[in-house]
């Protein structure tokens, strides 16, 4: 069989048409996800990834030169949390269109069904392509690519087949009768650092991987101070010291121990003077997100406390009309000055007249002693 379009307005379907964000669950918000969707949302860095991790024959078929970010959450500066993740558009090296899913999981328990989550919602993105190309008659591919860095290795299957409850036999002989789709996984938590400097990447790309590796305060300036080389070359890049900037920041958001004095103190030595300036950076942010903070629990308890007074004035403010509908009901036209005597009351007052006027023969009896 021909697996050729019939039509070259089928290969030539527009990829712009396709916008995930209607198709995709959003995922937990956290500081790891943020960080990873603001450095790969960056064609160059994404690029460099797909090679260093897809199978050669693989990545041969994709113009990884033609990536183009089709949707990426609204990561602010500063690692504001979103929803969404990644998705690239690129064509393949014959011109045809093909899209990469960038996921990131970050979990300390592995999802053992993480290849069917994967594949439900590869069919509901594709569902949203086919309702946007109406007229085609071939899907573009879709490779799904899944970057992990738990705190214990990945265990799961990925794919579909390896998911299946078969035995090997019954899983080799059922073959192209199964599901299959699988997805391509990045283990930070298995990859030793080695590996990852072995890789062809920028500098920046290379940090960025070495700071979501999972590993404690020590660990982590271990691989930066090993890495002071990669640290000068972006800080001299265009745009590389808000690059940096924004991985110490997220060292700091994952942990507390990594203040910026300790990155300096430990840094400075061996990448120079010039580390000073995006610490300096850094520390105001922090300095800020903690002044945001307190703006933010200060106005969330004005609007608590203010909720509360809002429901004991509007509960006296009930009593009050119900006390004057009573009265009248009782005793006819008021006086104004018993108007304002029950407008100035408290709710105590206002408890004690409303059970008076049960047995009171007369005003007087109800407001006596006032």
């Amino acid at each position: 069989m021909s697996h050729e379009p019939s039509d070259s307005r089928d290969r030539d379907a527009d990829a712009s048409a396709m916008e995930p964000d209607e198709a995709l669950p959003a995922p937990p918000h956290t500081v790891h996800d943020a960080f990873f969707k603001q450095m790969f949302s960056d064609p160059d860095s994404a690029a460099g990834e797909l090679r260093a991790v897809l199978p050669e024959r693989v990545a041969a078929h994709i113009d990884l030169d033609s990536l183009e970010l089709q949707y990426a959450s609204s990561v602010g500066d500063w690692l504001r949390q979103r929803h969404g993740d990644l998705i690239y558009s690129a064509r393949t090296r014959d011109e045809r269109p093909i899209f990469l899913w960038f996921l990131l999981e970050h979990q300390s328990t592995v999802n053992p069904l993480m290849a069917w989550e994967v594949l439900q919602k590869v069919v509901s993105i594709m569902q949203d392509w086919v309702t946007k190309n109406p007229s085609a008659t071939r899907l573009p591919a879709l490779l799904t690519f899944v970057l992990y860095n738990g705190d214990g290795p990945w265990t799961a299957p990925t794919s579909m087949r390896e998911l299946l409850d078969l035995s090997d036999e019954a899983r080799r002989d059922l073959g192209a009768h199964l599901l299959s789709y699988g997805y391509a996984l990045d283990d930070l938590h298995q990859t030793p650092e080695a590996h990852i400097d072995a890789r062809v990447l920028a500098p920046i790309t290379r940090l960025v991987l070495l700071a979501m590796k999972p590993g404690g305060p020590d660990r982590m300036l271990a691989r930066l101070r090993s890495h002071h080389a990669d640290i000068r070359v972006v800080l001299h890049a265009p745009g590389g010291k808000d690059a940096l900037e924004t991985v110490l920041y997220y060292l700091w958001s994952t942990n507390d121990e990594l203040t910026p004095e300790r990155l300096t103190e430990e840094l400075e030595p061996v990448v120079g003077q010039e580390i000073a300036d995006p610490m300096q950076t850094v520390a105001q942010r922090i300095e800020q997100r903690g002044f945001d903070k307190g703006l933010d629990k200060g106005r969330d308890e004005g609007r608590k406390e203010g909720r509360k007074e809002g429901r004991r004035e509007g509960r006296k403010e009930g009593q009050r009309l119900l006390l004057l509908e009573q009265l009248e009901e009782r005793f006819g036209d008021l006086p104004e000055a018993v108007r304002r005597w029950v407008h100035d009351a408290d709710q105590a007052e206002l408890r004690r007249w409303s059970r008076r006027i049960l047995t009171a023969a007369s005003l007087d009896e109800v407001f006596v002693a006032l």
